[in-house]
């Protein structure tokens, strides 16, 4: 572990990182080739339908880390540890419903963000490596943790 600027940086926490900022557009990749300079697409497999196809890991990491229902039938990728919300309207789901179809890739998390009344949120940790579908009532997307 390398110390730079009061920050502690371990490789893996470096390359979870470089990954945000590259999926940010914060950093781009220079063709040497061409010269052009390209940047990664977001990360979803609604956006992205070659994504679920690739058989191996993608290396660029969703940022979204709230997903709602406007975000059904999307797939949103994580590395190991990241947390992320599930917020939903409570008229129409259940919280104790919301669950991953695979056992083990996600945790669930206590502590919970506050929302409105009608609303409930559930947090979770990617705990394994994985594909899971997270389901309750006619809501699911898809958690692939890498």
């Amino acid at each position: 572990m390398k110390q730079y600027t009061g920050i502690a940086i371990s490789l893996a926490g470096a390359a979870a990182l470089v990954a945000v900022l590259f999926s940010m557009g914060v950093l781009r990749e220079e063709k040497k080739e061409t010269e052009a300079v390209t940047s990664t697409p977001p990360v979803s497999e609604a956006m992205n339908p070659n994504l679920s196809q690739s058989g191996g890991l993608s290396h660029v990491y969703s940022t979204q880390y709230e997903i709602t229902e406007a975000d059904m039938g999307k797939t949103f990728v994580y590395p190991l540890t990241s947390r992320f919300s599930v917020m939903l309207d409570g008229t129409k789901y259940a919280p104790q419903n919301l669950h991953c179809d695979k056992e083990g890739i996600l945790g669930s998390i206590s502590n919970i963000p506050s929302v409105a009344p009608s609303r409930f949120a559930k947090r979770f940790e990617a705990v394994a490596r994985g594909l899971c579908t997270l389901i309750d009532g006619d809501f699911s997307v898809k958690i692939r943790v890498e």
